[in-house]
């Protein structure tokens, strides 16, 4: 019974029979400290162990004794000499990325993609990336992870105030939630921008995402949703119908997108503006021979010398990556100077050219055609400019994974070196970190991991550093 009463009192007086808040937490701040001291000591394995255990005992500070002085220090941010929450939860995802060099696995290469695209300062692009690992994740089958990452990009789109962003990001993450079956969160969230024009386009690209993941039916309500929206969407109605007709080509629905497109060419076949936009979804929707043809005669018929080369550049794309190259090298043809006089513009079509020419060197590459994609790698404009000299070393990246999977060793190490050095002389930071995001994809698809791994920590811009990292994870072995 005197037991009992004993009992009973510390129940209701817990600081006299626990000890007082301060002190306990203090007591687990000790342990902290000498946790991160062993932890300087120890090799990347069991340095993480400690930093992970030293994270858990700051995180026990505040959760059990919220009162004590040093809870309140670190619930606010605040550093306790050199110990704060954000220091050792820095420190342990360094020891975790320390550890995942040295036996690279997805889900820690994902995770460090996660980590660095969560520090992109552009929301769009940040949610792009965000949809992009979610995707892979998705494949990897880490369901927990998906889950999260999907999650920070629904939490992220609509904190985005400019609505035509807001839908940006919102079609970059489509084809992630579509295939993890989320998309009726996209749904609500594209039902709070008021502009129909940016809705429609939104509409499509989930469609078109929902068709890909084998979801036709809502692929069929979606579109179906964005033509009810066409009537309001004034003179952007041929680019509504454009995006429309193009998701209901990937949704099987051959007869209904040729009629749409059809409209869309009737109304906005006068303007070049919007013949590029349909030109680009007729390319990319691929229905027929027939109207792939169409689709060059109407990039030829464009008048205005830039227009015209992005919509033939549209086509060359489509035709390059399903792998017909003899298609894509007759439209590349014609992309030409006719029209163009100003020296600006001209150099315009050269980047437009570029870009083609990049694209049919992957499409040789990948089908074994080395010579072939070599001298099309050369044909790409040798001029001292940057945005020439980076594509030139993505397309030689793109050659070092044919010659390592043709077993041409001493050529592929020769390329990796001759990619490298073109794109470390590119002075512009986006251009380079482009050109050496794609080379450390390169590197990963031809087994040289480490290497890859290496290089995604020279790239300075968080998105392409994330999408070099999330490129590395895909190349890896699925885990059991």
């Amino acid at each position: 019974m005197r037991q009992a009463i004993i009992i009973g009192v510390c129940a209701l007086v817990l600081v006299s029979c626990s000890g007082d808040p301060n002190e306990n937490a203090n007591k687990l701040f000790v342990e902290v400290q000498k946790l991160i001291e062993k932890a300087e000591k120890q090799n990347p394995e069991e340095k993480l162990q400690s930093l992970l255990a030293a994270e858990e005992k700051l995180k026990a500070i505040v959760a059990k004794y919220p009162a004590a002085n040093l809870a309140v220090q670190l619930a606010s941010g605040q550093s306790i000499g050199k110990i704060s929450s954000k220091s050792v939860a820095t420190a342990t995802s360094g020891a975790a990325w320390a550890v995942c060099m040295r036996a690279p696995k997805r889900v820690c290469v994902l995770h460090q993609a996660v980590q660095v695209a969560e520090s992109i300062e552009d929301k769009p692009k940040r949610a792009e990336a965000f949809g992009a690992i979610g995707e892979i994740q998705s494949k990897s089958g880490l369901a927990k992870e998906v889950a999260a990452t999907l999650d920070q990009a629904v939490q992220l789109v609509p904190t985005i105030d400019e609505e035509s962003k807001r839908g940006e990001a919102l079609s970059s993450i489509a084809a992630a939630h579509a295939k993890a079956g989320r998309s009726s969160e996209l749904l609500q969230l594209a039902s709070s921008i008021k502009n129909d024009r940016i809705r429609v386009g939104v509409l499509a690209s989930v469609a078109k995402a929902q068709a890909k993941a084998g979801l036709t039916k809502e692929a069929s309500d979606t579109i179906n949703q964005a033509l009810r929206l066409t009537p309001s969407v004034g003179d952007f109605l041929p680019l509504a119908l454009a995006s429309i007709a193009e998701a209901q080509a990937i949704a099987g629905l051959t007869k209904e997108a040729a009629g749409t497109f059809d409209q869309a060419l009737r109304i906005g076949g006068s303007a070049d503006g919007y013949l590029v936009s349909i030109v680009e979804a007729q390319a990319h929707a691929a229905l027929t021979r027939s109207a792939f043809d169409q689709a060059i005669k109407i990039a030829q018929s464009i008048t205005d010398g830039l227009d015209r080369a992005l919509a033939l550049r549209y086509i060359v794309e489509a035709q390059a990556k399903a792998g017909n190259i003899t298609d894509a090298l007759q439209v590349f043809q014609f992309i030409d100077y006719r029209g163009l006089r100003d020296e600006k513009q001209k150099f315009a079509v050269d980047e437009e050219r570029a870009i083609a020419l990049l694209l049919i060197v992957d499409a040789y590459a990948k089908a074994g055609k080395i010579g072939d994609a070599l001298n099309f790698a050369q044909s790409i404009p040798n001029q001292d400019n940057q945005f020439f000299r980076a594509y030139r070393a993505i397309a030689l990246g793109t050659i070092a994974v044919a010659q390592t999977k043709a077993g041409l060793t001493k050529d592929t190490v020769s390329t990796f070196e001759e990619a490298l050095r073109l794109a470390h002389s590119v002075g512009d930071n986006n251009y380079r970190s482009t050109a050496l995001a794609n080379i450390a994809e390169a590197q990963a698809q031809a087994g040289k991991i480490p290497e890859a791994l290496s290089l995604s920590q020279a790239i300075n811009n968080g998105y392409w550093r994330a999408y070099a990292l999330w490129s590395i994870a895909d190349a890896l072995p699925k885990e059991k």
